[in-house]
């Protein structure tokens, strides 16, 4: 089972002995959906195929909300642990070329269900 590193604001969190803090599972879980969910595709340079295609394929003129939302889930569903997307909602406005995952939550594989 998933433990990692916890962040804060996208920092390093640390505890109250000024040690790097931990989150444990099943929080690890979100986090790690959410941290991969605003990675760009090719960021990581130790895993380049990890990562939303957000310049090919997300932030593109004439995008699809269905086909995000497949990219979306799909990444999701690579995370470890992860077993079901069990809510999914988004959203999208084409004024402002902005798409927000408005609804997340997923069954881990110890059984519960993690919102995000």
């Amino acid at each position: 089972m998933m433990k990692n590193l916890k962040l804060v604001n996208k920092d390093l969190s640390l505890d109250s002995g000024n040690n790097l803090a931990l989150i444990e599972f099943p929080e690890s879980v979100a986090q790690a959906i959410e941290t991969r969910l605003r990675t760009f595709l090719g960021e990581w340079f130790l895993d380049e195929e990890l990562g939303i295609p957000f310049f090919g394929e997300v932030l593109v003129k004439t995008n699809d909300k269905s086909k995000i939302d497949a990219i979306f889930l799909n990444e999701i569903l690579k995370i470890e642990d992860v077993e079901k997307i069990e809510q999914f909602e988004s959203e999208i406005d084409r004024e402002t070329r902005e798409y927000n995952v408005t609804t997340l939550s997923v069954k881990v594989s110890s059984g519960e269900v993690v919102e995000v």
